[in-house]
Order: structure tokens, then C-alpha cells, then sequence
């Protein structure tokens, strides 16, 4: 298993946010230039965090983007999942289907390891993270 660039960039671009916004509007310009990501991609990133209700938006001059909720209630499992859906470590964990059906031995397994990671991230925020 292994997090797209679009969760990678995401949680970089938002810790960004929380440490320099401090609840005022950042611009994607002053974050991308920040964090070397592309502007164009780190806009399409921020549209669905925006949709998803992490992220709020203001136009115009002094515009840009602030967290739409504290950075103590925003955790990494919620990034993930809004940029790549669901979490799995394997396509069978949340459901008794699979090639091996009846065979498999190692289904709980991956269903164990899937919770305990999904936990894990749900218990890193980004204010846990910018206070480090």
C-alpha cells in the first residue's frame, strides 16, 4: 500500500495552511512557491478538500484558503480517504469476497492491520503534526 502524491502533497500543503494562515486566507500561489508543488495541481487538490468540508474559500484580493474547521478535528484518515476514497492495505478487508474465498488464512489478518492503521491515522491531526 502506498499514498498517492495527491494525499503526500495534500498533508503538506494543509500543514502549510495551519502554520501560516493562523486563520486568515493563504493564496495556492504562496503555498505551492512554499512547498514546490505545482499550483494547477495543488488547486484541483484543494477543490476537494474545499467540497469535502476541510477546506473553506474567500475570492478576491487578500483571498485564499483557510482550514473550514480546527486543525485539532482534521486528521490524516480524513485527507486520505477524500483524495482516494476508502482506505484498504488490500481490496478484501471489508468484505468475505475474493479468489481465495473459503481458503484464505490471512484475511483477518489484513482486516486487523487495515483497523490499526486506519486508527493510527485518525489519530494525527494537523495541530498535533504543526505542534512538533
Amino acid at each position: 500500500m502506498k499514498l498517492s502524491a495527491q494525499s503526500r502533497y495534500a498533508i503538506r500543503a494543509l500543514i502549510d495552511l495551519s502554520v501560516n494562515g493562523e486563520g486568515n486566507p493563504v493564496s495556492i500561489k504562496e503555498i505551492a512557491a512554499r512547498q514546490k508543488i505545482s499550483e494547477r495541481y495543488l488547486e484541483n487538490i484543494f477543490n476537494k478538500l474545499k467540497r469535502s468540508g476541510i477546506l473553506e474559500s474567500t475570492q478576491g484580493k487578500g483571498g485564499g484558503f483557510v482550514l473550514a474547521k480546527n486543525s485539532g478535528s482534521v486528521n490524516l484518515l480524513e485527507i486520505i480517504e477524500t483524495l482516494e476514497g476508502s482506505f484498504k492495505i488490500a481490496e478484501c478487508v471489508d468484505t468475505h469476497e475474493c479468489s481465495a474465498s473459503g481458503e484464505c488464512f490471512t484475511h483477518e489478518l489484513w482486516r486487523n492491520l487495515n483497523s490499526k492503521v486506519k486508527d493510527s491515522f485518525e489519530k494525527i491531526t494537523l495541530k498535533s503534526i504543526c505542534s512538533k
